[in-house]
């Protein structure tokens, strides 16, 4: 018993002890957990109280205004560990949210595991600057991080962002900027949209091609040719281009080979003419009349589209007359609201345009839309062609967000340039009839857009188109086209074809109607001869038909460009035949020296006008534009007209490269209905020197038939001779025109033709032809004299085949302020009196205040103007 009660004695203490010994480790165990859990919450919360520091990574950025380009700005934070949202002030800029940068949200979110988080700068457009022709300054805002308790602001606590502008951009922007330029809300946009939400932007590009397949074109006023120039079409699939008359072939023959930065001939007018893409509407027409024929025609646009994007980034440092430059203001302009549109208008759904291109189209269509807007002119026919652009292009494409803006501002531009260079009487200023054409052509369109896809332009527009058409009608000669001017050539477009594109827009003009139809329809015409007082140009006509006499002197300014030294030149135009011609224009030249062709085509010696010491007139260093209003005599009537011009009566008007004034010059044309001009140069000394007074006729002919006796000249082309109008040989004898001097002592006449040494003389020109120069005889009576001198002469245009009517000229006794001729004429009898001072002069002891007085059967007709 005692043995059993020792063991279970001695057995308790054991497993007593053994289970001390397990609490004891548990306890320890427990108190170990306990330790390690409070070293782990006390070190997580020493991590706690030590904060993230952000800071900007640089001190400014840059963001672009001309691509569209935004500035990133990188915020940087210390750990990554959570999210973590950064505060930020906008401050000390002058660039404006939501006009000059889309507005921000002044705070930056890093997400769990990021150190960097990005703020984007987005520039936009800046409507806010009224005066388009001042380029835009560069913006700037400044960024400066906001203090909280989640975070320290170590190193850059601020940065600035300049938003510059580059002008324009220069390379294609990318797909997410271009998208975000897309109202993506707009109907049959939802593919779209949905790719770009998902940046997918193949799949947004795939989308919106298709959606512009799909899509209706809109409504176009044809500009592609009616007829297709086949020769223009093989020459370009030998690589071979022709602009402004010159021929360049490109070797070899591939569209790689085509470098669209080239000048023929040295001559940068070529680069920027090319750059129009003007034989692309040839190429399209053959297309639109045969696709299946003719489906290497739309091929051939496709691929040279193709190679011009690719290899025409904008240079930015470029000026818009350096060699080279493809994005030349007129050229941009002609692309976008002509060339381009017809192209894009029938290629749209070809199926040989792929996704890529077609998207890269647009962007450069847009593009084109960011040059315009920034790069702006408001003069001449650059200025307008710009704003057709905007328009043109902002109408075709309403699905870009700024279309809106670029459509109000097309309007807003062309306002502007038609109030400046527009004048009262219909002229333009540049007063040059071809640019005038030109111009007019960009209205009309403009306006015809508007009108074909009912949207409202200004009544300054549609009054200016309608004036400038009455411009085309009233200048044009009885060949149908318009007069040689400044640097307008010979106008291949007919004036009744021009006109007949007026009637739809006007039909209330029955005599446009009346002049397209050649008085098939319609009212006539009430005035057959007219006058522009705010160009300074009037035609005496006999009649509306093709043979009908025709007189036109140009007394205005200079203009503002494509001015020649002209004034008092005359042309003229005898039973439907041009006789006496202003020289027109050598193709222009850009080279380092000036072409001595060039250069003599735009004097008074290349003109039919009066010249004093062989001084031409010099204008353009006093830049003599439109600041003062021509000043010219007119009369009109059944059986007469009467005009007069002054040169050197403002002291401006200056002559020779010592720009002094020897003299004023008066021209008087008195037209004696229907065939015969009475012309008086008068010349009145502004010192007491003796001068050289002449006379310059530059004369439409082979040959002059000439009585040196009489020193009467006859301008007549006849059966064999050569035409240098139509340049042919003439199958039958023309009408004539006789120049017949009232001959003064000693006074000489010289007959020059091609001639280049020792000067030029004897020359007609016509630019950016082949036909580059012809020579043709120039006739010149001079006289050396002291004090007031007249120069008078008789124009009498005769039929083919007729005997001209004896006219005789005498000049009358006067007193000494005036200048007296009496005219005999079919037994009848005029007289023109005028006042040497142009001020008063005398008849028959009586004082008249008028410049000239012309007494026909008795009736005296007073006229008066200040020069």
């Amino acid at each position: 018993m005692f043995k059993f009660r020792l063991k279970t004695t001695t057995t308790l203490c054991i497993a007593n002890n053994i289970l001390s010994e397990a609490r004891l480790k548990f306890k320890l165990f427990l108190c170990l957990l306990l330790f390690v859990n409070y070293s782990f919450a006390q070190t997580n919360k020493a991590k706690q109280s030590v904060k993230t520091s952000v800071t900007f990574v640089q001190n400014s950025y840059n963001a672009y205004e001309g691509p569209l380009t935004p500035a990133i700005i990188n915020v940087k934070r210390s750990s990554s560990l959570g999210s973590l949202s950064v505060n930020y002030v906008v401050s000390d800029g002058d660039a404006v949210p939501d006009k000059d940068y889309v507005s921000l949200a002044n705070k930056v979110v890093f997400k769990a595991g990021e150190t960097t988080a990005s703020i984007i700068v987005q520039p936009l457009t800046d409507y806010r600057i009224k005066d388009y022709r001042k380029m835009r300054k560069d913006r700037t805002i400044k960024l400066s991080l906001v203090k909280n308790t989640n975070y320290a602001i170590n190193n850059i606590a601020s940065t600035t962002v300049n938003i510059v502008n580059d002008l324009s951009p220069k390379n294609l922007p990318s797909d997410q900027v271009f998208f975000s330029k897309i109202n993506l809300n707009l109907p049959k946009l939802e593919a779209v949209k949905s790719a770009v939400s998902a940046g997918n932007y193949i799949k947004a590009r795939k989308a919106l091609a298709t959606y512009f397949r799909q899509r209706p074109a809109k409504p176009m006023p044809s500009r592609v040719h009616n007829y297709i120039d086949q020769k223009t079409i093989d020459d370009v699939f030998n690589n071979k281009y022709t602009v402004f008359g010159v021929s360049h072939t490109f070797e070899p023959n591939t569209v790689e080979a085509i470098d669209w930065s080239f000048a023929a001939a040295g001559n940068s007018n070529w680069t920027w003419g090319f750059n129009r893409f003007e034989w692309w509407p040839h190429l399209i027409q053959g297309y639109i009349n045969n696709p299946k024929a003719n489906d290497k025609y739309a091929k051939r646009v496709v691929d040279e589209l193709e190679n011009w994007l690719s290899s025409s980034t904008l240079d930015v440092t470029k000026q818009q007359l350096e060699a080279g430059n493809r994005w030349r203001n007129l050229e941009t302009g002609f692309r976008v609201n002509s060339t381009w549109l017809i192209a894009f208008n029938t290629l749209k759904d070809y199926p040989k345009l792929s996704d890529d291109i077609m998207i890269d189209w647009l962007k450069a269509f847009y593009m084109h839309q960011r040059f315009l807007e920034e790069s702006a002119e408001l003069f001449t026919n650059r200025g307008v062609a710009q704003a057709e652009g905007l328009f043109a292009c902002s109408v075709f494409f309403p699905e870009f967000k700024e279309s809106i803006e670029w459509r109000k501002l097309g309007v807003t531009r062309l306002e502007n340039v038609l109030k400046n260079d527009v004048l009262p009487d219909g002229s333009y200023k540049e007063l040059s009839p071809g640019y005038h054409d030109l111009t007019l052509s960009g209205v009309q369109h403009f306006y015809e857009i508007a009108k074909k896809n009912n949207m409202e332009t200004s009544p300054i527009i549609v009054n200016s188109v309608q004036k400038m058409f009455d411009y085309m009608m009233y200048t044009s000669e009885p060949n149908g086209l318009m007069p040689f001017l400044n640097d307008s050539h010979r106008m291949y477009t007919l004036m009744d074809k021009r006109l007949a594109s007026a009637v739809p827009l006007f039909p209330e003009r029955k005599d446009y109607q009346w002049f397209a139809t050649h008085g098939k329809s319609g009212t006539p015409i009430k005035a057959t001869s007219w006058i522009f007082p705010d160009g300074g140009q009037a035609i005496m006509r006999s009649g509306w038909t093709k043979d009908d006499n025709y007189l036109f002197m140009d007394a205005g300014p200079f203009g503002t460009s494509h001015g020649h030294e002209d004034k008092l030149s005359i042309s003229v135009d005898g039973y439907g035949v041009r006789h006496i011609i202003d020289g027109g224009p050598h193709s222009y030249e850009n080279g380092e020296k000036q072409n001595p062709f060039r250069e003599f085509s735009t004097t008074t010696m290349s003109k039919s006008a009066p010249i004093v010491d062989n001084l031409d007139q010099h204008r353009r260093a006093e830049k003599v534009l439109m600041d003062k209003k021509t000043q010219m005599a007119w009369y009109t009537s059944n059986t007469l007209d009467y005009t007069a011009g002054v040169y050197g009566a403002d002291s401006a008007e200056t002559m020779g490269k010592e720009r002094i004034r020897p003299s004023i010059i008066t021209r008087h044309i008195l037209y004696l209905k229907p065939d015969v001009w009475i012309l008086v140069d008068a010349f009145a000394p502004l010192d007491n020197q003796s001068h050289q007074y002449s006379t310059i006729f530059q004369c439409s002919d082979d040959t002059l038939d000439v009585n040196f006796d009489l020193k009467e000249a006859i301008i007549q082309i006849k059966k064999g001779e050569f035409d240098p109008f139509n340049r042919v040989i003439s199958s039958i004898s023309q009408p004539s025109l006789t120049i017949s001097p009232l001959l003064l002592p000693n006074q000489t006449m010289q007959i020059f033709k091609g001639q280049e040494k020792p000067f030029i003389a004897g020359w007609a020109f016509e630019k950016s032809t082949s036909w580059e120069k012809q020579a043709i005889p120039m006739l010149r009576y001079n006289v050396q004299k002291s004090g007031n001198t007249q120069m008078a002469y008789v124009l009498a245009a005769t039929p083919a085949n007729q005997l001209k009517q004896a006219i005789k000229l005498n000049v009358l006794e006067t007193s000494s302020d005036t200048y007296g001729l009496k005219i005999s004429i079919d037994n009848t009898d005029k007289i023109l009196l005028l006042a040497l001072d142009n001020k008063t002069l005398t008849w028959q002891n009586k004082k008249y205040n008028a410049n000239s007085l012309i007494i026909e059967n008795g009736k005296e007709i007073i006229i008066n103007f200040k020069p």
